[in-house]
């Protein structure tokens, strides 16, 4: 894992921010789910590593997070599904539990599993070859 990175919160539109820092040796790159309001910005993130260089990624390591909405076994798997897709990419290098509590759903609208299903879920995803970590 690299030392250098970026953490991409707030960051709505820039592009040019996310093509400067990889132009200026940062290798690693943080993000988290669209889902998540600080975040929505996997497809930036995304469209920056990939002007950088060809391939997945050239070198540069993707972190994102799964939404605190995402607990539970098929909200993991969903929650990693869009976030490739968001990325443009086949795996990332790292994939965390943004929250350890179900957040961000509507009033009345309970989470599908706890954190520890969510563990599970990326455990799977982890062996299935779609996170490095």
């Amino acid at each position: 894992m690299p030392r250098v990175g970026l953490g991409t919160a707030g960051l709505r539109n820039d592009a040019d921010v996310l093509r400067w820092a990889l132009a200026a040796g940062y290798a690693l790159v943080d993000t988290a789910s669209r889902n998540h309001p600080a975040y929505e910005n996997e497809a930036l993130v995304g469209e920056a590593v990939r002007a950088h260089a060809t391939g997945r990624g050239g070198g540069v390591f993707i972190s994102t997070k799964l939404s605190p909405a995402a607990h539970g076994l098929d909200a993991a798997r969903a929650g990693m599904s869009d976030a490739l897709r968001a990325l443009r990419v086949d795996q990332v290098d790292l994939v965390l539990i943004h929250h350890p509590a179900c957040l961000m759903r509507p009033p009345g609208d309970a989470c599908e599993g706890t954190w520890e299903d969510t563990w599970r879920a990326l455990e799977r995803l982890y062996a299935e070859g779609y996170a490095r970590a």
